[in-house]
Formats: structure tokens, sequence, C-alpha cells
């Protein structure tokens, strides 16, 4: 008999085993993945979402990640292929994640007391543009076919007054967005609006002004679309209900702590959150109900709104 041979089954079993050890969700080495839609990022976006990782990581004693990918539509395949396992999502993002891959809306944000909001068209106040009519065969800047207020409801808006744009210039968030229409590179932009606070406006333009402080003179509002609910925090299909059930915990504590005001006010100005389902989002279901397609083939290459000069489609779902 080889003297060896224990000690080379030993070896073995000990290869084998590590082998087919598979770190844990929610371990350091496989942490829950929070994905975050690219609305409005900025640093302090980013420095918040982290700052939010390290209290989860702490309050709960799991592990976490965050992402931040570069269009909305890498949050949607990420769920499906389960990269990622909770979601900051905006709305049609989360109903195509729910209808594709079964993703779960849990909470809803909440600004300033409010959980709705509007989409806006906004453009320059000595462009001459009084109404929708005016739109026609102009430049429109979007943040990105799947943007609720960024695209959706305003395309929405004009495509059933039966307006054609010339063009649309994808953004890719809100800021740049408007940057278009300031700097003259796209006649009006579709964009976010909630109503004023104390006489403040609570806009989209916002985002501009410490760059430029007289954006709200500059751009004013054109139209208004109906209320949105705001957008929500979704959990994948199959994420063990433990792991939600003290993640959404975590959430709703710190959102109420002075530290975690902060964080959140950073991260996308969050001021609260309610807790919500699916049916939550309907309102913005029965608002597209009406154009007869499913909702991944509706949107790819912004095909909303009509437009003169033909764009490079958006990817296909799933890709």
């Amino acid at each position: 008999m080889n003297v060896r041979t224990p000690a080379v089954l030993l070896f073995l079993t000990l290869v084998l085993g590590l082998a087919g050890c598979k770190s844990s969700l929610g371990t350091e080495d496989k942490p829950i993945r929070i994905y975050v839609v690219p609305s409005e990022l900025s640093a302090s976006t980013r420095q918040a979402g982290q700052k939010l990782v390290d209290h989860l990581n702490k309050e709960t004693g799991l592990h976490y990640s965050i992402h931040f990918p570069d269009r909305y539509i890498d949050v949607v395949v990420a769920l499906g292929d389960k990269k990622a396992d909770i979601a900051f999502m905006n709305n049609m993002s989360y109903l195509l994640a729910n209808e594709r891959f079964g993703a779960e809306a849990a909470l809803a944000v909440e600004r300033a007391s409010r959980n709705a909001y509007s989409g806006m068209i906004v453009v320059r106040a000595d462009s001459g543009i009084e109404k929708l009519e005016d739109l026609e065969d102009k430049r429109i800047a979007i943040v990105d076919v799947y943007s609720v207020s960024g695209y959706i409801m305003p395309a929405l808006m004009l495509s059933r007054a039966g307006i054609q744009a010339r063009e649309t210039i994808t953004a890719g968030n809100h800021a740049d967005a408007l940057r278009a229409v300031y700097d003259g590179k796209a006649d009006a932009a579709f964009s976010f609006h909630e109503p004023p606070i104390d006489g403040k406006s609570h806009d989209a333009r916002n985002l501009l002004g410490a760059e430029h402080p007289d954006v709200m003179e500059v751009l004013e509002v054109l139209a208004l679309t109906e209320t949105i609910p705001n957008e929500p925090v979704v959990f994948r299909k199959g994420l063990p209900p433990e792991m939600r059930k003290k993640t959404l915990a975590a959430l709703l504590s710190f959102v109420e702590s002075p530290e975690g005001k902060e964080v959140f006010r950073a991260f996308h100005e969050i001021g609260g959150f309610i807790e919500v389902d699916d049916s939550h989002y309907d309102s913005v279901r029965d608002a597209l109900s009406g154009l007869g397609k499913k909702l991944d083939e509706m949107v790819p290459g912004g095909g909303i709104l009509e437009v003169k000069h033909v764009q490079e489609p958006m990817p296909p779902l799933g890709n």
C-alpha cells in the first residue's frame, strides 16, 4: 500500500469540499445587490448610496452592494438575470420588470410628504413656443425612452395631439435634458415636476440651479402631464422573504433617523416611504393601455412619439 494514499485522499476531499461550497446570498462574498436607475446620478448620489449600504450592512447583519448602471433598461435586465436583488426604479422600468420577470414593488418614495408628481415639457422663455402645437417639427431632449416623466407621459401628450417632432435627443438624465434646452441644442425637454413648496419651485430645473442661477427665468414650463405615482423600491422574484423583511425594516427605520434623512435627501431627494404593492402602479398601466402593445414592444426606439429623424433602436429587452 502506498503510504501517501491517505494524505492524497484527504487532500482531494478538502479540494472537492471547497469546490462544492458556494457563498450564501447576503455574505461578504455574495452581497445583496442594489441597483439604481440613472435618473439623477452625481458624486453626492453615489456617496449617499454607499452610506445607505453601510447602514444596511450594520443594521441587518447582511452584506449589500450598490450599483449604478448606465441605462434604465439595464436595471430591468439585471432583475431578470438575478444580478440585481433590490432596485430603486422608475415606474416604467418597474412595470417592465414586473411583467417580464415578476419583480415586486414594496415601497414607494415620498418627497416633501408627496407620493405623486407630474411630467413636464420645458422650453426657453425667449423661444416663441407658447402652446403644444408649436412643438411640431422641433428638437426635443428626452431623458430615456423608459423614463416616465422624461419621455413616456409627455410623449403620450404630444402623440395624442398629433404632434410630430423633428428629432429626439436622448440625454440620459434629467439635468442634461434641461441643459440641452438652456444651451439651445434642443427646443424643448421632457422632465419631472412637483408643485412649489412655500413658494419655491420644486421641479427638475433646480438641478441646474448652481450652474445657472437664472434657470427659472430662462426655462419655463410649457405643459404638465397627468399625475404619476412616485417611483418604487423593488425586490426581485425569489428573494428570500427573511432578507426582504430585514431590508424593509432597515430602510423604514433609517429614513426616520436624523442621519438617514440626510442620506436619503442626497439619494434622489427621498423624504420617506410608504408601503405599497403592485396595484399602486395600475394608473400608469392604464395610461399606457390604449396603445395596444406590450410594454416592451412599445418603447424600444422611442416609438410613442413619432419623429422624422430615424434613431438607433434600443437593444431588445433581455439582451
